[in-house]
């Protein structure tokens, strides 16, 4: 059964760790003016999930490795976690805050935070699934963050400005 099978009873209220050894951020971006693809992942380092009586009350903070920033290029990647875009020696990581839960054609949307470089700006995550299990939950979400808007402006062009996230977590009680 699924979140969206029953809402409002699939999950113990509670408050949840999320598990950093087998929670995934992928991402998928553009670059070279939109002509290249670049797929590639970022690791939690830590966060949680408070499951409210009602759903719209709930929440999710998570701590994301900036360090972890990895796709299929090692150079690439040394220029992404460099001072010239998300600086990985003076914001080791970047963080979500969920300031809000809504129940949005026909699914579940998380509002929230994401602060990159200490630079909040807002992000929608859609649930696309919410399983309990014996010992917490898994839960799966996909959305998109404008890099500009959390301050990495660097490289216009040659990076990508949207990054189409897909998490899956795994959270214990």
């Amino acid at each position: 059964m699924t979140a969206f099978d029953a809402p409002t009873t699939v999950l113990a209220p509670g408050t949840y760790r999320i598990d950093p050894t087998t929670t995934t951020i992928a991402f998928d971006t553009k670059h070279m003016f939109g002509l290249g693809s670049v797929h590639g992942s970022m690791s939690v380092a830590e966060g949680g999930i408070v499951v409210a009586g009602s759903l719209e009350e709930s929440s999710v903070q998570v701590t994301i490795d900036v360090a972890s920033f990895a796709t299929p290029n090692p150079k690439r990647d040394d220029k992404v976690r460099s001072s010239a875009l998300l600086d990985a020696t003076a914001h080791p990581t970047m963080s979500f805050r969920s300031d809000g839960v809504e129940r949005r054609d026909g699914a579940w949307v998380v509002h929230g935070r994401l602060t990159v470089r200490g630079t909040p700006a807002p992000v929608d995550l859609v649930v696309t699934d919410v399983v309990a299990t014996p010992d917490g939950l898994t839960a799966a979400a996909t959305g998109r963050v404008d890099r500009t808007a959390v301050g990495v402006t660097a490289m216009k062009g040659m990076v990508g400005r949207y990054l189409d996230l897909t998490v899956s977590v795994t959270a214990r009680a």
